[in-house]
């Protein structure tokens, strides 16, 4: 066989081996999209079971518990204000037990609550988003950009660094994905609630809903 030929079979090879690697590179894609994205939580699909991935946000509870509580939720929504003492006194009650995690749903007709969400987020970043969820809604008349930073100040955080991200719009990609996230699994109105992929009918039978989940 001549060495023309030897490469010309060499490069059919090699072109072949590319196009199954890029095939097993495109299921490995979809299959993330429609099982779940391990670092935005985003499914395809809207599969609720999906809530257990750890997509690395705040939470509280137990990191390894089976029962896992979602909440979506706007900090200048009055209901959500008063599901916000109910939630939390659950958290507490079963928290050894559950995992909680909170999703931001501000919604378009608070024109508060996505700055407020950006407050958290940049909270968080300084490692206070729960302490500054609780300033939030127990202050829910006050959520101008003055109060965003007084809650900061008295939380002690980096002012400068807190402000520098309140009035940017890097943490407004994350919101958006969990409105999205909450709009494929069908969230309408806040405060709406999870136990294990399962929407919770009303704000005050969460507590009914966790322990149906632990009596199973």
């Amino acid at each position: 066989m001549s060495k023309l030929k030897e490469k010309e079979k060499t490069k059919e090879k090699n072109s072949n081996a590319g196009k199954i690697i890029a095939g097993i590179l495109a299921v490995a894609v979809l299959g993330v999209l429609i099982f779940g994205g391990p670092v935005t939580g985003f499914y395809l699909f809207g599969n609720p079971e999906a809530f257990h991935g750890n997509d690395g946000r705040p939470f509280k509870g137990n990191p390894d518990a089976k029962i896992v509580v979602i909440e979506y939720s706007d900090f200048q929504c009055p209901a959500c204000g008063s599901a916000y003492s109910y939630s939390k006194d659950a958290v507490n009650e079963f928290q050894d037990q559950i995992r909680f995690e909170f999703r931001h749903f501000p919604l378009s007709n608070h024109p508060f609550a996505f700055k407020a969400a950006v407050a958290a987020e940049a909270a968080n970043d300084q490692g206070k988003f729960w302490e500054y969820h609780d300033k939030l809604f127990e202050n829910q008349d006050h959520l101008l950009r003055a109060d965003l930073i007084k809650y900061a100040e008295e939380l002690e955080l980096d002012i400068e660094k807190f402000t520098a991200t309140l009035d940017g719009n890097e943490k407004d990609a994350l919101i958006n994905s969990q409105i999205q996230q909450g709009n494929i699994n069908k969230v309408s109105g806040t405060p709406t609630f999870f136990v294990n992929g399962k929407k919770v009918e009303s704000w005050n039978k969460l507590r009914e809903a966790i322990q149906a989940e632990l009596n199973k």
